[in-house]
């Protein structure tokens, strides 16, 4: 199996979306899942580097970034014949993907909390992001009953395809 998994993350400090990607790798590694591919727009940082042997590392479109998840991804999965594709944050979805994808939602607080938002349009690009890549991948990962329950509340048609899988 070639897997591959959004690696944008690892392009800024330690987070906890980082050590998420981390681990999961460590895991895809330790069970011989086959060839893990790491894509990002961006190239990753030195701390992440030892964590990252054994790993394909993928980086392209540093000048094109806004285009990145939607458009240009697409053409890199096919190019490397992946199997799935794992997005871990919003936007990370293609339009049109030549393999089966995954999306991990770890929550959706600026929804419930909707005055986290300073204006009317970051609030609906938010709502569009999550949306899009809630329709286009073929499974949704939350991390906790909760997201799930919100997400279903606010998107029913995500029901059928929501699996919760929690971090620890």
């Amino acid at each position: 199996m070639r897997l591959g998994l959004d690696g944008r993350i690892l392009a800024d400090a330690y987070s906890g979306i980082g050590c998420y990607l981390i681990r999961l790798m460590d895991q895809f590694k330790k069970n011989k899942v086959g060839e893990i591919f790491l894509y990002s727009d961006r190239p990753v940082l030195p701390l992440y580097h030892r964590e990252l042997e054994g790993v394909k590392v993928v980086v392209f479109g540093e000048k094109r970034r806004r285009y990145w998840g939607r458009w240009l991804l697409a053409s890199r999965l096919k190019e490397d014949k992946i199997d799935l594709y794992h997005a871990l944050w919003n936007k990370g979805i293609p339009f049109a993907s030549p393999c089966p994808t995954v999306v991990t939602i770890y929550d959706i607080f600026p929804l419930i909390f909707p005055e986290v938002f300073i204006n009317r349009r970051r609030k609906w690009k938010y709502l569009y992001h999550l949306f899009i890549d809630g329709i286009r991948a073929n499974h949704i990962i939350t991390i906790s009953e909760c997201t799930r329950q919100d997400l279903v509340k606010q998107f029913p048609l995500f029901k059928k395809k929501i699996t919760v899988t929690l971090l620890g």
